[in-house]
């Protein structure tokens, strides 16, 4: 595998190695993967539990109610009440 970089992220990473924290680029780029997968996963979990408290306000809201598509949408932009279809 070949992998061009640019000469600011080139520098990044002889930075990092010359700062005695890495022995080698190839380790700079593990941990940059690595801590990238971290942050997918993190970012999976908050979309999970977001997913999860919407499901279940929706569910404590009440009863659903039929509503019209234009007072969905004055409800939305303008706060305006929810009225039954």
């Amino acid at each position: 595998m070949t992998i061009t970089l640019s000469p600011d992220l080139i520098a990044i990473i002889e930075a990092k190695v010359a700062s005695g924290r890495f022995p080698s680029a190839d380790a700079v780029l593990r941990e940059a993967l690595h801590q990238l997968e971290v942050a997918e996963a993190s970012l999976a979990d908050d979309d999970e539990a977001w997913l999860k408290q919407a499901y279940e306000a929706a569910l404590a809201s009440g009863e659903p109610v039929e509503v019209d598509l234009g007072n969905l949408r004055d409800h939305v932009l303008n706060g305006a009440t929810l009225r039954p279809r």
